[in-house]
């Protein structure tokens, strides 16, 4: 599941691009 992994970097990328917590 990718998707998963992705989800755990943008918690760390929240605050560089909030954008992609939306994706």
């Amino acid at each position: 599941m990718p998707k998963v992994v992705k989800r755990k970097q943008l918690r760390g990328t929240v605050h560089k691009r909030p954008k992609d917590k939306n994706k």
